[in-house]
């Protein structure tokens, strides 16, 4: 696991080309995360992808922390734990997300798998998801705003 203190950070935003990411909010000040990944190439010339040569990117900019590793022929496996004062911003090309006692504001966007999100229902500011195909559950809100996206339009707000 590598950890990075959240202090002055507003935001983290994950870029995930193909894989699974699961995020728990947690009573801390450190962002925790650990990233598991399999070659998932299919080429002609049987050419695998060199895992070891393999760039974790992170950046701060603007007070928002963004995490990535900016290869296509490979399956990621995310596991994240951040404060719960971070807001969050994921982007999965193909895969699924989880997420669970989130409590800031969340935004969401799959070409194609799923999105479960469990908020805590008196602390989150808003929720805005978009899954290209798939499908999204939301669970726990009661107030606040939710906007779930599907093409262009959105199904509930």
């Amino acid at each position: 696991m590598l950890t990075l203190v959240s202090r002055g950070l507003t935001k983290l935003a994950l870029e995930v080309p193909v894989g699974m990411l699961t995020v728990q909010v947690v009573e801390s000040d450190v962002v925790t995360y650990r990233v598991d990944v399999e070659d998932n190439s299919s080429s002609w010339f049987f050419v695998a992808t060199d895992l070891d040569a393999l760039v974790l990117t992170q950046q701060i900019t603007d007070q928002v922390l963004q995490l990535k590793i900016d290869e296509d022929d490979i399956t990621q496996q995310w596991t994240v734990s951040i404060p719960k004062e971070l807001a969050l911003q994921i982007q999965v090309g193909v895969g699924n997300v989880e997420v669970d006692g989130f409590s800031q504001s969340l935004k969401a966007d799959i070409g194609v798998g799923s999105a479960w999100v469990g908020v805590n229902s008196t602390d989150y500011d808003h929720v805005n998801a978009a899954v290209g195909v798939g499908e999204i559950q939301i669970h726990g809100f009661e107030q606040g705003g939710i906007c779930l996206k599907s093409e262009s339009s959105c199904l509930i707000s």
